[in-house]
């Protein structure tokens, strides 16, 4: 290794050993066509807690990129740019460089590189020939959350509750499942009111919908205990703002999403209302949730009242809900056919799902960008059905994108 390059990837390994340190924080991981050879490495640059990732991609086809001094140096230069306080770098290959849906088609295994076929994208579970050494991960943002405890004096009484969370935050930040499932129970032994201990033990252990839907009611009321009643009416409206009801938030959202998929979906509404009114600016996400469950009900006149909070909203599940419901009230007309075409120009990918044209893939993406081909699989996995039981929309849909 060239001492230019020693310089700068030790730069980047001893900024990721020291774990989270704040934001900015960048995650870097490695691509190839095989799990040796590395020919591409993405960078994603995260300013705060509710922001989108800025992403950087470098690509070095004749040399491994991890023993590329140029690329290295470059990333080194990107991080100092963005005063980057922490920085999560898995040096194994995580997966195929191509790109599903450009690259190659989607729902089909990258033809450039067969080893990959049949695996997850990116690879961060593989089975580990050592059971008890943890598989790279992707930080949790949720074990994040320690670093922003640490500017503020904690306002919980609770000794015992405060030293569960502390250790919930370490079940987050921990790589081994089990051991986080053990953390997990250790925190609830300390304290029976940590919310983020029945999220953890739903999310990992729980054996059935059911088994989940359980252990999230359990959250739910940990967390109500934990806050009591006056904060509910105190702090309603930027509720996620106070680090402290985070695991409540949380255990209601686990909740509401599997009472949906339980198909109780007029309970899943109420859950959905109620977190939206606690935190209106809704770094959750519940908005989307609600949306699907109002249009799978029936209830038009709720959606407009919720997309009309919301005006500005630039993502598919926004726009693409908005054209819909547009079309269910007024049918083919000049206002559902303009907001459709803005939808599409936000995200061309959507249309081609919904209506087969491109096949599902096999895993959905935990993540997306506005406008990627991940939205867009998200959406239609969402949304697909929604689309199907509104008469004539799938048509009107193909008539407006015909030829394109």
């Amino acid at each position: 290794m060239s001492l230019k390059l020693n310089f700068f990837k030790t730069a980047l390994r001893k900024k990721a050993e020291k774990g989270f340190q704040g934001f900015p924080s960048a995650t870097i991981i490695f691509y190839g066509p095989d799990d040796r050879r590395a020919t591409k490495v993405a960078v994603g640059i995260q300013a705060n807690d509710d922001s989108d990732s800025e992403m950087r991609r470098w690509h070095s086809p004749e040399i491994d990129v991890r023993r590329n001094a140029a690329v290295m140096e470059e990333i080194v230069k990107l991080v100092r740019q963005r005063q980057v306080k922490s920085i999560a770098m898995p040096e194994q290959i995580l997966g195929c460089p191509h790109e599903e849906g450009i690259d190659y088609p989607s729902g089909e295994s990258c033809p450039h590189c067969p080893f990959w076929a049949g695996r997850p994208r990116p690879i961060l579970d593989e089975p580990d020939d050592d059971p008890q050494e943890p598989t790279p991960r992707i930080p949790d943002r949720r074990a994040m959350e320690r670093h922003l405890a640490s500017f503020k004096s904690s306002s919980c009484e609770d000794k015992a509750l405060e030293q569960a969370q502390e250790i919930m935050w370490d079940a987050w930040d921990e790589q081994n499942p089990r051991r986080r499932i053990e953390l997990a129970r250790k925190a609830l032994k300390i304290s029976a009111d940590c919310a983020d201990g029945f999220v953890l033990l739903a999310e990992e252990s729980a054996s059935s919908l059911e088994e989940s839907i359980e252990l999230f009611e359990k959250g739910v009321r940990a967390g109500e205990r934990a806050l009591g009643e006056k904060k509910f009416t105190d702090d309603e409206g930027h509720f996620w703002g106070i680090l402290e009801t985070r695991p409540y938030m949380r255990a209601r959202a686990g909740l509401a999403n599997c009472l949906r998929e339980a198909g109780k979906v007029d309970e899943a509404i109420g859950h959905y209302k109620e977190l939206l009114r606690l935190n209106p600016n809704d770094n959750q996400g519940n908005r989307e949730m609600l949306a699907v469950c109002l249009l799978a009900t029936g209830r038009d006149a709720e959606l407009a009242e919720l997309l009309e909070r919301y005006p500005n909203d630039v993502i598919a599940m926004g726009m693409y809900t908005e054209a819909l419901l547009a079309f269910r009230i007024l049918g083919e007309s000049p206002d559902a056919s303009s907001k459709l075409a803005k939808a599409i120009k936000q995200n061309p990918n959507v249309p081609g799902y919904l209506l087969g044209r491109k096949r599902m893939p096999r895993r959905l993406p935990g993540h997306y960008a506005i406008g990627s081909v991940d939205e867009a699989v998200n959406y239609a996995e969402l949304h697909g059905q929604n689309w199907k039981k509104s008469k004539g929309a799938l048509e009107w849909l193909d008539r407006e994108t015909r030829g394109t």
